[in-house]
């Protein structure tokens, strides 16, 4: 989940974790069973507050494999997609894979996109190598460059901050299967990942007056003082005055 992203999603987070202010913090980690509401681990900002170390965590989640073996189900999976395309490609940027999307008008042609691309998805070849979004209001395609066709599977590289985009190459929407796989594949095997530094990214941000707006307001106190003291110091820097003001924060 994306934390301040989604006020369903907020409520959630916090009858899982609240830090020492009472409210949702930027970051919730637990272990659930299959149900969604049973917490198999103890709940905190990571799992550095449940495990001691990754040898004890992996130790754990053996064990929950066992009480939990898989099910058979029916059906094709849900394509692992953020929300929005907006947050989508944010994501894809803060986790530096390339974006696919599924561009489509009409509902019933969406779905079969979807049905197609989610097994690909989850493929031993492709798994963790691609972010996802769908897009059904071309609009929403403003801020990404390249040719746009009325429909299809549109392969996007993100921008530096996540809020722009280029689009690499696009997939009719009836292409098989196999040729998306194939084509996706090679797209992979020669993406080359943006290595970002934390600070420098965070300065690069402030200059170039990019700031993200969450949807709902951010209520970790810790995040709102960084934030505080980052526009606080620009702001004195360029005019030699201190004061509010706002910086990229992702």
């Amino acid at each position: 989940m994306a934390t301040y992203e989604d006020a369903g999603e907020a409520k959630f987070l916090e009858n899982i974790f609240t830090g020492r202010s009472g409210h949702l913090e930027n970051t919730v980690f637990v272990m659930l069973a299959p149900d969604g509401k049973k917490p198999l681990s103890q709940a905190g900002r990571g799992p550095q507050m449940a495990f001691r170390s990754p040898q004890l965590m992996t130790r754990e989640m053996k064990k929950l494999a066992k009480r939990y073996p898989p099910q058979d189900v029916s059906g094709a999976p849900l394509l692992p997609q953020m929300k929005n395309f907006r947050l989508g490609l944010n994501v894809a940027e803060c986790d530096a894979r390339p974006l696919v999307v599924c561009l489509a008008t009409d509902e019933a042609e969406m779905k079969a996109m979807q049905d197609k691309l989610s097994p690909l998805s989850f493929s031993d070849e492709l798994c963790g190598r691609f972010n996802y979004a769908s897009v059904n209001d071309p609009e929403e395609l403003k801020t990404i460059t390249g040719d746009k066709p009325a429909n299809g599977f549109l392969v996007i590289s993100p921008g530096e901050f996540g809020t722009a985009g280029a689009i690499q190459f696009t997939l009719a929407a009836a292409a098989p299967a196999a040729e998306i796989s194939k084509q996706l594949n090679a797209f992979a095997d020669q993406f080359q990942r943006r290595d970002k530094e934390h600070r420098k990214h965070v300065r690069k941000g402030q200059q170039n007056n990019v700031d993200w707006q969450t949807e709902i307001p951010v209520t970790d106190p810790m995040s709102n003082a960084a934030k505080e003291r980052a526009s606080g110091q620009s702001k004195g820097k360029r005019g030699g005055r201190r004061g509010k003001g706002k910086r990229r924060d992702r």
